[in-house]
């Protein structure tokens, strides 16, 4: 018996198969990579074919094969493939990896479709956004062909409903926590102790020597004689009335 791997946390609460998937699954496999293997090995198994459990045995019977899952990232048409590799019995020559089995166009949209169903359940956008590219390659459907129409319809809603969601969580959030954080400022305030109120620092007072400034800088711009030393003068005394407003 195969040993049993250690599932991450993702497939764990979202399994794809009815069964422990096998140690023959590489250990480093992604969460997704483990749910399209459940989902190749749990779609076997209801339809009575056991081609990929007889492809994980090494051909001699007493080794197991380590396989990896193509996850049709780079080569959209090995989708679902199983990859074996270090056997000089079942590989090419110097141990090479070798795909053991290559799905048809109709088999990659099946298990396409189980896999976007598992997406849309874990809340995998990210996921299930960079698929919307790659539906024809893996299906080789037209664009035009109803299949074709459905996932990707399928697909985009999906995203956008995710989007949605995330959007107005961030936005109900948000207020929450400014909120809170008043909240948590008034609860520390000793008793008795009213909220502070804004209290503006432009006085009257101080808008009325603003006001003369202004004036005084005109009168020096528009008098040649005064535009130099009047002018500094007035600068410096209007930047030092700005200062006190802050």
């Amino acid at each position: 018996m195969p040993s049993i791997i250690t599932m991450s946390s993702l497939y764990t609460r979202y399994p794809t198969y009815d069964k422990p998937l096998s140690g023959n699954l590489a250990l480093q496999s992604s969460d997704f990579a483990k749910a399209l293997f459940g989902i190749i090995l749990q779609w076997q198994e209801e339809t009575g074919c056991f081609s990929v459990q007889q492809l994980m045995s090494c051909v001699e019977g007493i080794l197991k094969h380590h396989i990896s899952i193509n996850m049709g990232t780079s080569d959209a048409q090995h989708f679902g493939a199983l990859v074996v590799r270090n056997c000089a019995d079942c590989a090419g020559p110097n141990n090479d990896r070798l795909s053991l089995r290559l799905w048809t166009p109709a088999e990659r949209l099946g298990l396409l479709q189980r896999y976007i169903n598992w997406l849309i359940d874990v809340e995998a956008r990210d996921e299930l956004e960079g698929l919307i590219s790659r539906i024809s390659r893996i299906t080789e459907l037209e664009k035009t062909a109803s299949d074709y129409r459905h996932l990707k319809k399928k697909l985009c809603n999906a995203v956008a409903l995710l989007n949605k969601n995330n959007t107005e969580y961030l936005s109900s959030h948000k207020p929450k926590d400014q909120k809170r954080k008043r909240d948590s400022v008034d609860e520390g305030r000793a008793d008795g102790v009213k909220k502070a109120k804004y209290t503006s620092r432009y006085t009257p007072e101080k808008v009325e020597d603003l006001m003369a400034m202004c004036k005084e800088i005109e009168a020096a711009v528009m008098d040649p004689l005064m535009l130099n030393n009047e002018l500094a003068a007035a600068m410096n005394e209007l930047k030092e009335t700005l200062n006190t407003f802050t």
